[in-house]
């Protein structure tokens, strides 16, 4: 499949949302939706991490669906994700500064690699909002 999600971690308080290859954002979402339903089987806050470094390409309406990413849609998730794989191009189109974007329903960190993403992450865990 071109878009997968899997736990990050083995104490599942971290999920990915990977796509990779050929992909469109129905079958984006349909994953996401699915994805939601993993996060009925802890009690806890899980933080999203979605990977689109292996994407051979973004499809159409890009900026529009980028910028829906990253609300609560469960009450096990926070309005916030790591995106990672997103050019800087592509950040600045989609109205984020200094590689976030925040809006009154979510906020997105464009992270550089894997090691950010997890310091991002820590940083969220602790109470901070450093990006």
């Amino acid at each position: 499949m071109p878009v997968e999600f899997a736990w990050d971690n083995p104490e599942r308080t971290i999920m990915r949302l990977k796509a990779f290859e050929s992909w469109d954002w129905n079958l984006f979402h349909k994953t996401h939706r699915r994805m939601s339903l993993r996060y009925d089987e802890v009690t806890h806050l899980v933080e999203l991490i979605i990977d689109f470094r292996k994407s051979e390409r973004f499809p159409g309406g890009t900026i529009a669906h980028i910028r829906s990413l990253g609300t609560a849609f469960h009450v096990n998730a926070p309005a916030r994700a790591v995106v990672l794989g997103v050019s800087q191009d592509m950040q600045r189109a989609i109205g984020a500064r200094a590689a976030v974007y925040q809006d009154d329903r979510r906020k997105l960190v464009f992270g550089r690699d894997d090691r950010h993403a997890l310091a991002v992450i820590a940083e969220w865990r602790l109470g901070r909002e450093e990006d």
